[in-house]
């Protein structure tokens, strides 16, 4: 695990941040990437999450945690996933933010299975759609 992580100093000034629904969710935001690996994944499951972020809190619940995490990923800040059953996340614009964590050990957690080109949406229509 890391000795530090970055926080930017436009943080402050964030959309993301003030838009959230509580404290509780920014202060989630900000412990995040404190106890995320190298490449910005863990282990999304409350009781982790809990055990990880909050360990001396007897006030936090997995639904507050639940609700945190469905935030973020309707907001496009966190990806969920699942390998071989077991659910992980993994922090969207990591490097963006954090920089090179290429000294620190590699990543415990698997990374999201890519989109296949196949299935890629693209939010504007075609050339071909407007023809």
């Amino acid at each position: 695990m890391p000795q530090y992580r970055k926080l930017h100093t436009k943080a402050t000034e964030s959309f993301d941040i003030a838009d959230m629904p509580d404290d509780f969710t920014r202060l989630m935001w900000v412990f995040l990437p404190l106890k995320s690996c190298s490449k910005g994944r863990g282990v999304d499951m409350p009781s982790w999450l809990i055990g990880q972020l909050f360990p001396v809190r007897t006030d936090v619940t997995p639904k507050m945690i639940e609700d945190a995490m469905e935030w973020f990923q309707r907001r496009g800040m966190i990806q969920r996933y699942s390998i071989e059953g077991r659910p992980y996340y993994e922090i969207i614009n990591w490097e963006k933010y954090q920089g090179s964590t290429d000294r620190e050990a590699d990543s415990p957690y698997p990374a999201p299975d890519p989109v296949p080109n196949d299935t890629f949406q693209s939010s504007r229509p075609t050339h071909d759609q407007l023809m």
